[in-house]
């Protein structure tokens, strides 16, 4: 009888043996269980800020929104210690255009017309935390054709319309967005709260969650897990992480996602 129930025992073993390596061998892939990967980009967004002429920097802002910069950073009033810079400076000329219009008036050699079109060169350039330029380039385009009168009274350029600076706008969005992208993202350490906490100038709108695990960028390396999401009455975000592990960082260090590659 016990004979009877080894032998039994041993067989259903062997069919479940033999029936998984059948199915191995006809699907072997299908048994493989892969764990998701995790992505490569955070979802941090940086802190951007423009400088230039004040009318410049208010039509670019108006249109920030409509740009895919908007996906890769928040635009700020003032430039910001982890923040990165875009400086314009905007140049305007005229192209005359060949055409049957030129004509003398009524004074020969004194007073013609002609047809022109304005052009409008934006120079740009991206600089990090660290005053550095990370890229830049100029961008360019053309306004409407026009009729002028030459010698003209006025010698002021003729100045960029609504359609010139939304133009010039997506070239220059198209151009950073990768660039910016691609930097590091961080956040420096604004105070310590006790023992266990710091605030850093970070908020929802930069991609943090509740908790969102963050580490120091540079030894001795620290854990801190973001606990608490708010805004100050100034408009301002803030964070505060509270330490997991490691010695709590000082005010100035700089906090990075965990899994950034930028330790050092």
């Amino acid at each position: 009888m016990q004979q009877t129930q080894v032998i039994s025992f041993v067989c259903q073993r062997l069919s479940l043996f033999l029936c998984l390596l059948f199915l191995t061998a006809c699907g072997g892939d299908t048994l493989r269980v892969v764990p998701p990967k995790m992505p490569t980009e955070l979802p941090y967004k940086h802190t951007l800020s423009l400088i230039g002429e004040p009318t410049l920097v208010q039509n670019f802002t108006q249109k920030f929104k409509t740009t895919d910069l908007s996906d890769v950073a928040i635009l700020v009033a003032t430039p910001d210690p982890d923040g990165l810079q875009i400086n314009l400076n905007l140049a305007s000329r005229t192209q005359d255009i060949k055409s049957g219009i030129e004509q003398t008036l009524s004074q020969p050699g004194l007073l013609s017309r002609k047809l022109v079109k304005p052009q409008h060169t934006l120079s740009y350039t991206l600089r990090g935390t660290d005053g550095k330029m990370i890229s830049g380039g100029a961008a360019k385009t053309s306004g409407r054709a026009v009729t002028v009168y030459v010698p003209r009274l006025s010698s002021q350029p003729f100045v960029a319309t609504q359609d010139d600076i939304k133009n010039l706008m997506e070239i220059v969005s198209k151009e950073l967005t990768p660039v910016i992208q691609a930097q590091p993202w961080r956040a420096r350490v604004l105070a310590q709260q006790g023992l266990q906490h710091v605030v850093i100038a970070a908020g929802k709108k930069s991609g943090l969650t509740y908790g969102t695990n963050l580490q120091t960028e540079t030894l001795p390396l620290a854990t801190l897990q973001v606990v608490t999401l708010e805004t100050t009455p100034e408009g301002q975000p803030r964070a505060s992480l509270r330490l997991i592990q490691g010695r709590l960082p000082t005010v100035g260090r700089a906090v990075v996602p965990l899994n950034a590659e930028s330790i050092q």
